[in-house]
């Protein structure tokens, strides 16, 4: 009966931190909350469905060689708290996060921005972050695919952190 009971108290031990690995552990998940289109021109963008549903555009011209290369993002399911834009620099074989160029802050669902970037063909040099409730972070670098052209994102996938998780537990936002 004891070998039982002690047996009992180690499953229940294995399985209590088998819960606090995952807990402490990063995770990812994916959500259809951001969608990003990439546009040649402005008569194409005017005849997009997403574009013709939002009620407010924020227009940002970043392009000093006027290309005309439009990139809308909109968010569609939850308020973000900001949207920046962060010069990108590439040293020692990884993209290093630069200065902040543009700044955004609780963009609401019916908003999108439209960025006119050029979007470069090899090493990026603008990225786009944003942030979700509980600090989710997400990003997207400004360049062009060189597979098959297609720049639009309809799902995107996040990591949640340990921090993350004890925002959300907490409810701190």
């Amino acid at each position: 009966m004891e070998i039982l009971g002690i047996l009992g108290t180690l499953i229940a031990l294995f399985v209590a931190l088998l819960g606090l690995i995952s807990f402490l552990s990063d995770s990812k998940f994916i959500n259809n909350d951001i969608l990003i289109k990439g546009f040649r021109d402005r008569k194409s963008l005017q005849s997009d469905k997403d574009f013709k549903s939002l009620k407010f555009v924020i227009e940002y011209d970043i392009n000093e060689n006027n290309y005309n290369e439009l990139t809308l993002f909109i968010n569609r399911s939850i308020q973000l708290k900001k949207v920046a834009l962060y010069s990108v620099k590439y040293e020692n074989k990884k993209l290093i996060k630069g200065t902040l160029l543009k700044e955004f802050k609780n963009i609401r669902l019916d908003t999108g921005i439209l960025f006119n970037i050029y979007n470069s063909e090899t090493i990026p040099n603008i990225l786009l972050e944003w942030t979700l409730d509980f600090g989710i972070k997400g990003k997207y670098y400004f360049t062009e695919n060189c597979f098959n052209g297609n720049r639009n994102i309809t799902r995107y996938g996040y990591n949640k952190t340990f921090l993350n998780k004890i925002r959300e537990k907490i409810n701190w936002r």
